[in-house]
């Protein structure tokens, strides 16, 4: 980070915008994971049925929402670790700054 406002105003439309990311990815979470919810329940009942085509079926879709979610947990993750290294940094202009006055 550089020691000018125009610094500061970017690093702060940057936390911003990550945030928006990180809301967004929480939302496709929570989405996700009411959707698994929703296939556990049908393989529960696929099971006590002895459907094994739907077995099948349930299970490598579960499969490919639990690798969607784990994409979107990791994005998250990111962009949180981005969001507290720019936090960090404006903490660091900060205090520079207030070491001068």
């Amino acid at each position: 980070m550089g020691d000018t406002l125009y610094d500061s105003t970017a690093a702060v439309d940057e936390l911003r915008r990550l945030n928006r990311l990180v809301a967004v990815a929480c939302e496709q979470i929570s989405l996700l994971n009411q959707e698994l919810r929703g296939l556990d329940a049908r393989y529960i009942r696929a099971q006590r049925d002895n459907k094994k085509a739907f077995l099948i079926t349930i299970g490598l879709r579960r499969t490919s929402l639990e690798g969607i979610l784990i994409l979107f947990l990791v994005f998250g993750q990111r962009k949180t670790d981005a969001i507290h290294k720019i936090e960090e940094e404006l903490r660091e202009e900060n205090r520079r700054v207030s070491n001068r006055n």
